[in-house]
């Protein structure tokens, strides 16, 4: 006779197995806003430009924020945050990201914006910029490499959550405060990979602010896990039932 309490047991067992997994799961990659990126895992990068990481970003409990207005251009140059290396291009990702662009300066290149955020594995990235003075004026673009605006009618100066979802060599899609906006399309080149925000050039600079930054990967809902995990219980205890039948 099959002991109920038991399998119960067994399954409770597996269950908190696998939510102790998933908590750390789902807690991906988030920024904190009581340090600076660099204290938490990220590289500061800065190419062809004098500012060191205090100069161009700074926090204060509650937000990031990049200043490299007045750095002067410098074409290839940037000031931006990387963490590589915690892509896995075989699983679906969520980005989100609560940022603004309040004040950006460009030099002669129309097609430049002054903040970026991106996700790269080695040979492809998805991503946005925020652009305020360019040819395309108070606009979201695409990192795709074509030049494509995603949006002309969101005051990027203003507070908005940006959202990217989806998987390399699938598909991702593109939303503004929970409104999808539209499918972006990847920039096929050789790049590492990780994760990217800041100044993306020197064509272009900026003052941003972020007040929230997450990444996750494939996290499996909470009813898959406990329906796994409950299967597990009772495949467990058959077993063990069908040995002793054996003996």
């Amino acid at each position: 006779m099959i002991n109920f309490k038991q399998v119960l047991g067994t399954a409770a067992i597996a269950t908190t197995v696998f939510f102790t997994v998933d908590s750390h799961q789902a807690k991906g990659i988030e920024l904190d806003f009581n340090s600076l990126p660099s204290a938490q895992g990220w590289t500061y990068v800065s190419n062809n430009s004098i500012l060191s990481e205090t100069d161009a970003f700074s926090v204060d409990g509650n937000m990031l924020t990049m200043d490299t207005i007045g750095n002067g251009f410098s074409g290839q140059g940037t000031n931006r945050y990387t963490l590589n290396g915690v892509v896995d291009p075989a699983k679906s990702f969520v980005l989100t990201m609560t940022a603004r662009l309040r004040q950006e300066e460009i030099s002669v290149n129309p097609n430049v914006f002054g903040f970026f955020s991106q996700i790269s594995i080695n040979n492809s990235t998805l991503g946005f910029g925020l652009g305020l003075e360019g040819a395309a004026g108070n606009a979201i673009h695409s990192l795709d490499g074509n030049g494509t605006v995603l949006a002309t009618n969101i005051d990027v100066t203003q507070f908005h959550t940006y959202r990217i979802e989806g998987q390399f060599g699938v598909g991702a899609q593109f939303f503004v405060d929970g409104i999808f906006i539209s499918n972006i399309s990847e920039n096929n080149q050789l790049v590492n990979n990780g994760l990217e925000f800041g100044d993306p050039t020197g064509s272009a600079n900026g003052l941003a602010e972020i007040t929230s930054y997450s990444f996750k990967q494939d996290v499996p809902e909470p009813l898959t896990i406990l329906g796994t995990s409950t299967a597990l219980g009772f495949g467990a205890l058959f077993k063990r039932k069908t040995a002793k039948k054996d003996k």
